[in-house]
C-alpha cells in the first residue's frame, strides 16, 4: 500500500492492522489489571480546623471590663500554623511516636534512612489551606485506623507547638515585668528611706495641714505672751519651710512610683494567670475519623489509561511500519 495521504488512507491502514492493535491493547488491559491488583489500598484520614486568635491567650487590660475578642485568627495566624505543620519537628515526632521506620519497612540504620522516610511521609502527609481559610490536614496509609491516629496526633502537636510559641513570648514578658518590678521596689525603698529621713530632719509630717496648725499655735502663743513658745514655733516653722519643697517633691515621686508599681504588679498577676492557663491555638472543626473507603489506587483509571496508551501507541506504530514498506532505504540513506 502507498503512503497514506488522506484520512481514508489512515483508516484503511488501521483497519488492516486492527487485530494486532486490538491484541496489543488487550494485552495492556490484562497487564494493567494484574499489576493494579497487586497495588496496596490507601485510606485518607482528614481533620480540619481554624487558627485561633492570639487574643485568647492574652490577659484583659486593667480597667477594661469588656473588650472585643477575636476568636478566629488572621492570615498571619494561619500562616504560622501552616509553617509549624510543615516543620521537620512535627514530622520527626510523628515518626518516633508511631515507629514509622518499622511501619514503612525502612532500616533506620541504613545510609539514607532519614531521607527515605521523609520522602515517604511527604507523599502521605499533606496540609492545605481551604478557600474558607480553614486548614485541612490529611494522612494516607494502608491502615485506615493508623491514618486517623496520625492525622489527629499531628493536629494536636501543631496545637501544642503553637501554644509553646505564645507561651515563650509570655514568659519573656513575665521576666521583663519581674525585672521592672524588682527595680521599682528597690527605688521605692530608697525613696521611702529618704522621705523618712527628710521628714524627721525638718519635722514635716503633714504637707496639707501642718502649716496651718503651726501658724495657729504661733498666733495663740503670741496672744498669750508666751515669747519662748513663740520663738520655738517660729524656728519650727522656719525649719518646716526649709524642708517643705524637698519633702513635697520626694513624696510626690514616691507616690507616683508606688502607683506605677501597683499597676505593674496587677499586670504581672494577670499575665501570670494567663501564662498558667492553657488555651487552644486552633479551633477544631472536624477530627479525623477512620476512613471506610480507599482513596487510591483508582484501578479503573489505571486500566483505561493503559488501554488508551497501548491503542494509540500501537496505532502509531502500525502507520509508521506500513509507510516504511514503500521507502527505498538505500536511496534515502544516500
Amino acid at each position: 500500500m502507498s503512503q497514506p495521504e488522506t484520512l481514508v488512507d489512515v483508516i484503511a491502514v488501521l483497519w488492516k492492522w486492527r487485530y494486532k492493535i486490538l491484541g496489543v491493547t488487550f494485552i495492556a488491559i490484562i497487564g494493567a489489571i494484574v499489576i493494579s491488583l497487586f497495588l496496596a489500598n490507601y485510606y485518607k484520614a482528614t481533620t480540619s480546623f481554624y487558627a485561633a486568635s492570639e487574643d485568647l491567650g492574652k490577659p484583659i487590660p486593667i480597667g477594661e471590663i469588656d473588650r472585643n475578642i477575636r476568636y478566629y485568627g488572621t492570615d498571619t495566624d494561619v500562616d504560622r500554623l501552616l509553617t509549624i505543620a510543615n516543620s521537620s519537628d512535627i514530622k520527626t515526632n510523628l515518626i518516633k511516636e508511631f515507629d514509622l521506620y518499622t511501619h514503612y519497612e525502612i532500616d533506620p540504620d541504613s545510609k539514607n534512612a532519614e531521607h527515605k522516610i521523609n520522602l515517604k511521609l511527604a507523599k502521605l502527609y499533606n496540609i492545605t489551606k481551604t478557600k474558607f481559610d480553614a486548614i485541612e490536614l490529611s494522612v494516607e496509609d494502608t491502615n485506615p485506623e493508623l491514618a486517623a491516629r496520625i492525622a489527629n496526633s499531628a493536629r494536636d502537636k501543631i496545637n501544642d507547638w503553637a501554644q509553646k510559641t505564645v507561651k515563650n513570648s509570655q514568659l519573656k514578658l513575665l521576666e521583663s515585668f519581674e525585672s521592672k518590678i524588682t527595680k521599682n521596689e528597690n527605688l521605692l525603698q530608697v525613696l521611702g528611706d529618704s522621705l523618712t529621713q527628710l521628714k524627721k530632719k525638718y519635722s514635716v509630717y503633714d504637707l496639707e495641714n501642718q502649716t496651718q496648725v503651726l501658724l495657729e499655735q504661733l498666733s495663740l502663743a503670741k496672744s498669750k505672751g508666751q515669747s519662748r513658745r513663740a520663738q520655738a514655733l517660729e524656728a519650727e516653722i522656719q525649719n518646716y519651710n526649709n524642708g517643705f519643697s524637698a519633702v513635697s517633691s520626694i513624696s510626690a515621686e514616691h507616690e507616683a512610683f508606688s502607683t506605677q508599681l501597683g499597676i505593674d504588679k496587677e499586670k504581672y498577676r494577670q499575665l501570670k494567670s494567663s501564662y498558667d492557663s492553657p488555651f487552644n491555638a486552633l479551633i477544631i472543626m472536624e477530627p479525623a475519623s477512620i476512613p471506610l473507603v480507599k482513596s487510591r489506587p483508582k484501578r479503573s483509571i489505571y486500566v483505561l489509561g493503559s488501554a488508551l496508551f497501548a491503542f494509540l501507541l500501537s496505532a502509531l506504530a502500525s502507520l509508521v511500519i506500513d509507510a516504511s514498506k514503500n521507502v527505498n532505504w538505500k536511496e534515502a540513506l544516500k
